[in-house]
């Protein structure tokens, strides 16, 4: 559960590289927050538990990203509070704070998934709120985010990406090993810009705050 009773405050900006923070969205992308931005208590999973847990090396826990064209699952319970979704920051408002979209594996959103088959959208409770917290020149951060879709094809853990459906068949989507897919990219000259998350796996975790949902 989170560590600091507070809500956080916004710091800065996840500079592009991730090799430290920046003032402006000019040289970063993610925003920053000093503790978690929720008050809510949550539930903790830290990255490289996760890894070890399942005897796995870790390979780019944050380094999964959906792109531009990614859109918002809306076969749950969840309408987001009807906003419109950007595309380009890829986030949604919840409490005041910009969250970014994000899609993780069904068996951290639901421990008591059933992965048997097709992943319930019911069971995913799209809108719910995380905070990703991630170490930067030794200090903590946190980068708010929002469940807006599930990692389906992550068989057989439903938490790692591995490109395996739960329905079956073949691989098609690749195997990346990431614990989060970030539904947007920051591109220059058509390079992705935003990428450099990969070395968060160690020290790394999401918080996820159940009861704080955007419906």
């Amino acid at each position: 559960m989170p560590e600091d009773d507070r809500e956080g405050i916004f710091i800065g900006y996840l500079s592009f590289g991730a090799n430290g923070l920046v003032d402006n969205d000019k040289d970063g992308f993610f925003t920053l927050y000093d503790a978690p931005t929720v008050s809510t208590k949550g539930e903790c999973y830290n990255f490289s538990d996760l890894y070890k847990k399942y005897g796995l090396e870790p390979y780019g826990a944050l380094q999964s990203f959906g792109g531009k064209g990614s859109a918002l699952n809306k076969k749950g319970i969840s309408n987001y509070g009807n906003q419109t979704y950007n595309p380009e920051k890829g986030t949604l408002v919840y409490n005041g704070i910009e969250r970014y979209g994000i899609a993780i594996g069904p068996m951290l959103q639901n421990p008591e998934c059933d992965l048997s088959g097709a992943i319930d959208p019911i069971e995913m409770a799209y809108g719910t709120c995380v905070d990703i917290k991630i170490q930067v020149e030794d200090k903590t951060y946190y980068i708010p985010a929002i469940i807006v879709d599930v990692k389906a094809h992550s068989a057989p853990t439903g938490i790692f990406q591995t490109g395996v459906p739960f329905t079956g068949g073949y691989e098609n989507t690749g195997r990346t090993g990431a614990i989060i897919e970030w539904y947007v990219t920051k591109e220059q000259n058509g390079n992705n810009i935003s990428v450099g998350l990969n070395k968060y796996n160690s020290n790394s975790s999401i918080i996820i705050y159940r009861d704080e949902v955007l419906k």
